[in-house]
């Protein structure tokens, strides 16, 4: 094997580990961000967070998706999983990160927020997803209805603390009847 093999046999090898690094974080079914990459993400912003400087996270869960999956069938529920990404991604800046944590179960962080602005961005979150329903295979239309649970997240905060109290801030606002935001600040 001359050096220029060895070279071409490296850089495939390379290739082939970038691959699986990127395959292991991201979520294959929306292409976002998966629970561990989040989760890291997040243990690395903390240690970081200095100077007041807070985040929020919320825990979204996608309003009666069980419902949907039953009455229109998994490959339905995919395609409204992959139509919340498409939604959410494109009413969020480049700077806050959107993963999939599990099912139709979805956390999202946003950047220094003042608790105003973050109130503002979530609102305006369930109404663009609202406002912009998916078209199903068989030509009707589905309006997406999603929860969230939000909290601020700072430098005095445990992480796997906000992640609870994100959660449970999604109970509640599931709980008084889906569509909203519940904050717990």
């Amino acid at each position: 094997m001359t050096s220029s093999d060895v070279q071409h046999v490296i850089g495939e090898l390379q290739s082939t580990i970038e691959q699986l690094k990127a395959s292991s974080n991201t979520d294959s079914l929306t292409g976002i961000i998966n629970r561990k990459c989040m989760e890291s993400k997040l243990r690395s912003l903390s240690s970081r967070l200095i100077n007041d400087k807070t985040i929020t996270i919320a825990m979204i869960d996608i309003d009666k998706f069980k419902e949907i999956n039953d009455q229109h069938g998994h490959q339905v529920g995919d395609l409204c999983l992959q139509h919340f990404v498409k939604v959410i991604n494109q009413n969020i800046r480049v700077e806050d990160s959107l993963s999939r944590w599990g099912g139709d179960e979805f956390l999202l962080m946003l950047n220094d927020p003042d608790v105003e602005s973050a109130k503002k961005t979530y609102q305006r979150l369930i109404d663009s997803l609202y406002e912009a329903p998916i078209q199903l295979p068989n030509g009707a239309q589905l309006h997406l209805k999603a929860s969230f649970g939000v909290t601020q997240f700072h430098e005095n905060f445990h992480l796997q603390d906000s992640i609870k109290k994100a959660d449970k801030m999604l109970y509640k606002a599931k709980s008084q009847g889906g569509q909203q935001v519940a904050f717990a600040m």
